[in-house]
């Protein structure tokens, strides 16, 4: 390799549309990337996602390391038949049974592997120390850093066990955060001692159990060396100093996407390069502009001319690529390799894990529902078609998945009211009206934390603690405005299999048997978010 095709190593590119057009593959044999990394925008189908990968690793070599966020639960990127949507971490963390973070992480690298991808960007290793962390919630396996260690370690296991490289992210831990680094620039001040017992315990396991990846993040961090001004990304003592070193991983060091607003909103291109790059990451990932690639591409020769130390470690990234590569490049079952059988056991593994992770908080309202005493059951849904990452039947119709679902268990007594994501005074008045009519009331709360009409309407359905369950499908920190003496009942997503779930239990088809992950601080939340 040429120089330029060495620097075109250490950048992680994302790429429009569903097919390799001219521009496109001109695009990639300008920068010969190291990794290409997927979105929900490349993806229209499992054949095609096969040929676009076949198509990406024929056009340059060494053929790139494609990559995908396959999180499960809340961040996915395929809604194919083919594909098994597990549900998330959170929903694990309420299981506490590491036996199944490994199996999940199995079964999706199999599914993964299949179609020529090379690493997953998960686990999630952050640790959900502060409810109010936008960015995190059902990411996070929970609260204690021991749990969030075995059952993160036990996914890169699984995952790996496949020959897919497992990143873990996002170093050195941004479970504190308050604010979502996709958007903003957060900070966190935790003392250096609290990050190291907490927030980079985690990491420290997943070193030494031989995960291949490990992702920075775009936080600020005060208190810890390096990190006081800028974010992590551009923290040379904490990615060199520490990671490299002191921890002494020797994997893939990749940065978050270089196009975050964490890093737009406060900091050049042409800088943000340079830093994250002196700051010792081997890859550097830019999601979507092909103009700012190329700069980051045109950044890094520059930087070559007046630095030889780049040079050098350039050639160190590539051997780490290159083994990561090779670790990556074992034999790929095709679908027909993934057989009825395997594909049955991935589904129940699915089933199995959500039905596992229910948790219920009893209040006043039974659970089970005693249908003989319930007559009039009045069912509150947000519209969930409105969000992007959604599988197909969540529609407003009499076909939505949940009304459907429901409307099998109970027969002749539901009646439905859709609201928006965020309901106006109009819709709590109207949906409020019903309530006074029904025996009982299911309210399914998306985000009533960040989202002002669902805290509106849940004050107002509070007064009626005897006939309202809340069913919590995206924020189980909801709980804490909710308070203890309601009766609620926890998923940790809203994927289909979550929601087929947590309606067994309700029907008491099923029991809860999940444990909550973290600690609710009821009294505290409550004066904050108003609900005195």
């Amino acid at each position: 390799m040429n120089l330029k095709q060495k620097l075109g190593q250490r950048l992680m590119i994302g790429i429009r549309g569903t097919s390799l057009d001219d521009e496109t593959k001109a695009h990639l044999r300008k920068i010969s990337p190291g990794g290409v990394i997927l979105f929900s925008r490349n993806i229209r189908n499992y054949s095609q996602v096969c040929k676009l990968i076949r198509d990406i690793k024929a056009t340059v070599q060494p053929p790139p390391l494609i990559a995908i966020d396959q999180e499960g639960g809340l961040v996915v990127r395929f809604f194919l038949r083919e594909i098994t949507l597990m549900p998330g971490n959170m929903a694990l963390g309420a299981t506490n049974k590491p036996e199944l973070a490994y199996k999940q992480g199995r079964f999706m690298a199999r599914e993964l592997k299949s179609m020529g991808i090379d690493i997953n960007l998960a686990p999630v290793v952050d640790v959900a120390t502060n409810p109010d962390n936008p960015g995190i919630t059902i990411r996070s396996f929970g609260e204690d850093p021991e749990k969030v260690a075995e059952l993160g370690v036990n996914f890169i296991k699984g995952t790996q066990s496949e020959g897919i490289g497992a990143v873990a992210k996002h170093f050195p831990g941004k479970g504190a955060a308050g604010k979502d680094a996709h958007f903003d620039l957060p900070t966190i001040n935790l003392s250096q001692k609290e990050m190291n017992r907490v927030h980079l315990y985690p990491f420290w396991k997943c070193i030494e159990n031989g995960v291949q990846g490990i992702m920075s993040t775009h936080v600020i961090y005060t208190n810890l060396p390096g990190g006081e001004k800028v974010p992590a990304t551009f923290a040379s003592k904490l990615i060199k100093g520490y990671l490299r070193r002191e921890m002494n991983f020797q994997g893939v060091i990749f940065s978050d996407d270089l196009e975050m607003g964490a890093i737009t909103k406060y900091f050049p291109f042409n800088e943000a390069v340079v830093n994250t790059i002196r700051a010792g990451h081997d890859m550097l990932l830019i999601c979507s502009d092909y103009e700012k690639q190329l700069l980051a591409l045109k950044v890094l020769e520059e930087i070559c001319k007046v630095n030889d130390t780049v040079l050098a470690e350039t050639e160190r990234a590539i051997e780490r690529i290159e083994k990561l590569r090779s670790f990556s490049q074992g034999e790929n079952k095709t679908l027909e390799g993934l057989t009825k059988a395997i594909k049955n056991r991935a589904a129940n593994l699915a089933t199995q894990i959500a039905e596992s992770a229910i948790t219920v908080y009893k209040g006043k309202a039974p659970i089970p529902v005693p249908i003989s005493k319930t007559k009039k059951i009045f069912v509150i849904i947000p519209d969930l078609s409105q969000l992007e990452s959604v599988e197909e039947g969540f529609e407003v119709s009499e076909n939505n998945f949940i009304r459907r679902t429901l409307e099998a268990k109970f027969p002749l007594s539901i009646q439905t009211e859709f609201i928006s994501l965020d309901p106006k005074e109009n819709e709590i008045e109207k949906v409020w009206q019903k309530v006074e009519k029904a025996d009982l009331t299911l309210f399914f709360v998306f985000n009533a934390r960040f989202i002002e009409g669902e805290r509106m309407l849940l004050k107002r359905l509070k007064a009626h603690p005897q006939k309202v369950i809340f069913l919590l499908i995206r924020n189980p920190f909801d709980l804490e405005l909710i308070g203890p003496d309601l009766t609620s009942l926890i998923t940790y997503g809203y994927r289909k299999v979550q929601i087929e779930a947590v309606i067994k239990v309700l029907s008491g088809d099923i029991p809860a048997l999940g444990k909550l992950p973290f600690t609710p601080k009821f009294s505290s939340s409550l004066e904050r978010k108003g609900f005195n």
